[in-house]
């Protein structure tokens, strides 16, 4: 059971975050995430990006999760790319996944693999193989926002419905 408490989005189903973003990113500009994330002027204006290299980070310095998850909260979108390139697992399921999911935030894989154990592909979330794909569907969702908040919706009731708090109690 993945269940985490601590995160503060609304796990309890009770209402939907404001959503006052178009598209948020906060993390590192690793695994190509850049060349993504740089596609975004001039497609979108409505958008926060809070990017750095790991290099550059200092290890004894957390990340402002406040800033993070109020941003993620507020987003109507965001990125996630879980490739590490490693030959038998290139790709890896990382924490912003659940997170979006929580925050009722369209979550945009890159690759479809991360996430293919448990969730469907244009059900839960929109995979993106390159940035025309992302840029094109990140368009259309934040056009067409019933097909964006009943994907966020489906994916937040299966991660309750699966991996919920009370899910082994009752």
């Amino acid at each position: 059971m993945f269940y985490y408490p601590s995160l503060p989005f609304q796990g309890s189903g009770e209402g939907r975050p404001v959503k006052t973003l178009d598209f948020a990113f906060v993390g590192s500009l690793t695994r190509d995430r850049a060349a993504f994330l740089s596609a975004l002027p001039g497609h979108i204006s409505n958008y926060r990006v809070l990017g750095s290299g790991r290099a550059l980070q200092n290890p004894n310095t957390p990340p402002d999760w406040n800033l993070y998850h109020r941003l993620l909260s507020q987003a109507r979108a965001t990125f996630n790319s879980g490739f590490i390139g490693h030959l038998t697992h290139p790709y890896i399921q990382t924490g912003r996944s659940v997170e979006s999911i929580l925050a009722h935030t369209a979550l945009f894989e890159e690759g479809r693999r991360a996430l293919e154990g448990g969730y469907v592909p244009y059900v839960h979330y929109v995979p993106v193989l390159n940035v025309n794909q992302f840029v094109i569907q990140l368009q259309f969702l934040l056009s067409h926002p019933e097909h964006r908040v009943a994907m966020t919706d489906r994916a937040f009731s299966w991660f309750q419905e699966h991996f919920g708090p009370y899910r082994d109690w009752e």
